[in-house]
């Protein structure tokens, strides 16, 4: 029996960012709008995957190692999108230095994992 093979659900991600935009243009606030859709798409393509073989959602019940970063970072942009709204008072220069290093954690996680399914 063959693993099964999953793929990232980028049309949660698009169609997130989308709202967030839409949402944020009837408000007055397209920049917090498309933070905070950024950050729901992170966390949403962090839990959900789409199996290759027979097209169907999966939700996973524990995050792998590679979606920890992205939840992080969805959360980071979520902050984000709250405190350029006013919503909560963060400094953002500490806020930005968190999403950077984030980011960079993500890419070096998801390079480890590409590398490693590659192997075999």
């Amino acid at each position: 029996m063959s693993e099964k093979r999953y793929r990232w659900a980028w049309e949660l991600f698009v169609g997130s960012l989308f709202i967030g935009i839409g949402l944020g243009q009837i408000f007055g606030e397209p920049g917090v709008g498309t933070l905070l859709g950024m950050g729901v798409g992170f966390i949403l393509t962090a839990i959900i995957r789409i199996e290759e073989e027979r097209p169907r959602v999966v939700i996973r019940s524990s995050p792998t190692l590679a979606s920890i970063p992205l939840i992080i970072m969805g959360l980071v942009f979520i902050v984000t999108g709250l405190g350029i709204s006013d919503v909560i008072n963060i400094d953002m220069k500490v806020l930005m230095g968190l999403l950077l290093t984030v980011v960079g954690i993500t890419m070096v996680l998801m390079g480890i994992v590409i590398m490693a399914r590659r192997r075999h």
